[in-house]
């Protein structure tokens, strides 16, 4: 698919255009509100952007990770899981800011980008999203679990 999407862009990119014509075509045309939502390979893209920007800028941005988990420690059913997703998935919609980044990284897992955000602000944006999601959702059968890191800038490491 990745090989296909660059062969496309190259036809794309053959012929010659002027900048408004361009920026225009970057135009975001369905914009939604709230947080961007986009596939791991595009999310490992922004990341790795942000890294490079944070080492320039100093910025700090947080990664998150969101699991859902049964209550018991048993494996949750297939259809229970894709319940569980779609309601965190509304409440992340509902919650994060519209520069977060999120996608869903395996059948249980969201990941976040939370830039511009300190670990402390982070902590607080998760608490205030688990809230938001317990007052939605108050007897799940399932539970969430979150882990925060902050993103690691790109070094200036020359490889011998």
């Amino acid at each position: 698919m990745t090989a296909l999407y660059r062969e496309l862009s190259k036809a794309i990119q053959s012929q010659e255009q002027d900048l408004q014509s361009v920026r225009e075509d970057l135009q975001e045309t369905d914009f939604q509100r709230g947080p961007y939502f986009c596939g791991y390979a595009t999310f490992k893209e922004v990341y790795h952007l942000s890294a490079r920007s944070a080492a320039r800028s100093g910025e700090v941005v947080q990664l998150a990770m969101l699991t859902v988990q049964s209550l018991s420690g048993a494996p949750l059913p297939k259809p229970q899981v894709h319940a569980a997703m779609s309601r965190l998935r509304d409440t992340l919609s509902s919650t994060l800011r519209l520069g977060d980044v999120i996608t869903q990284f395996s059948p249980t897992q969201y990941l976040i980008m939370l830039p511009s955000a300190s670990y402390e602000n982070a902590k607080k944006a998760i608490s205030r999203l688990m809230s938001k999601f317990q007052q939605a959702h108050p007897r799940p059968s399932f539970g969430v679990q979150y882990s925060l890191l902050p993103l690691l800038p790109v070094m200036n490491t020359v490889i011998p």
